[in-house]
């Protein structure tokens, strides 16, 4: 079966009924990461910064962030959210999952050389 299979799919302007149905997503504003994790985190990062009031639609908070180009200024402040997101939990989180990926990879290529 395909229960628990790995997708990856692009979306361009996605509206909030189907971004609900992912549990992780990655936003990428003009080939830059600015976000990844999971839908909810994403919530909560945005609005740490005062960009995303709590009742804004996720959605639609990202797509008016690719529109501002990297940029808000909606708390009176200018973010550069790549910048950010380098220096985030999230990015953290997100390296130490590539690296465990990586690691039991490696571990199961080594165990069938064993074996073989």
């Amino acid at each position: 079966g395909t229960a628990g299979a790995g997708m990856m799919i692009t979306i361009h302007q996605p509206n909030e009924e189907l971004l609900s149905m992912f549990d992780n997503i990655i936003v990428l504003v003009k080939g830059q990461c600015v976000f990844s994790g999971s839908t909810e985190d994403a919530a909560q990062y945005f609005q740490q910064y005062g960009t995303m009031a709590p009742t804004t639609l996720l959605a639609e908070h990202i797509l008016r962030l690719c529109d501002t180009v990297f940029y808000s200024t909606e708390a009176s402040q200018t973010f550069h959210f790549p910048q950010l997101f380098l220096q985030s939990e999230a990015y953290a989180h997100l390296c130490r999952t590539i690296k465990t990926g990586l690691q039991v990879r490696q571990e199961l290529h080594q165990t069938e050389e064993s074996l073989s």
